[in-house]
């Protein structure tokens, strides 16, 4: 049997910033939708009612600077293309770690990826099965992205996830760059980092 959560009214709280929500009910994000965050972190399961209450609070938030999202809910959040950005990432951390995301999801990522391609500064994806999503960010050149981590949990076995940096200009604005769980095919790893030729920190 599962306890329904009584009728929240949402409450104005400025004083508050950073939220993480990690395997609550999701009604909880109804008391929070007159608050202006700057950072949000996700660790849930979505069904589709709880998808939309997520999305409806999104597009109240002005604010908001640092999205992390953790497991299954990049999976079910972008099943479709229909969150509304009112804000302007520096931020965003997308870890997958349950199975792979479907062909949808991985378009419906970089779309939202492109909506905050100016004011990104720090990215970071992992999990296996993101080739599509690290792709697009290792090919684009995102004008403010500073630092990007990539941990892909094991090597990317699509040879065009490698082959992306052949035709692509350099870009001059990374400096941090994080690389794990391919470094033993040197060739491959020598290719991203021709990409950057301004790197200060390299793990």
């Amino acid at each position: 049997m599962v306890k329904k959560l009584p009728v929240l009214n949402a409450v104005r709280n400025e004083s508050l910033k950073v939220l993480s929500v990690h395997y609550c009910d999701w009604e909880i994000f109804k008391l929070f939708m007159k608050s202006q965050l700057t950072s949000l972190t996700i660790k849930n399961y979505l069904d589709e009612a709880s998808r939309k209450n997520l999305v409806s609070f999104l597009a109240t938030q002005y604010r908001l600077k640092e999205l992390v999202l953790l497991g299954t809910s990049l999976r079910s959040l972008f099943q479709h293309n229909d969150i509304v950005c009112n804000f302007n990432l520096n931020k965003l951390h997308l870890d997958n770690g349950i199975g792979k995301n479907s062909e949808n999801c991985n378009w419906n990522v970089t779309a939202f990826l492109r909506q905050h391609e100016e004011s990104l500064q720090s990215i970071e994806i992992s999990g296996p099965h993101n080739e599509f999503i690290s792709s697009y960010v290792l090919s684009s050149n995102f004008v403010n992205l500073h630092s990007f981590a990539l941990d892909v949990r094991g090597l990317p076995k699509d040879e065009i996830f490698y082959e992306i940096f052949e035709n692509q200009p350099p870009n001059y604005h990374l400096q941090n760059l994080k690389l794990c769980g391919f470094f033993f095919q040197r060739q491959n790893v020598k290719r991203i980092l021709l990409k950057y030729p301004v790197i200060r920190n390299l793990e």
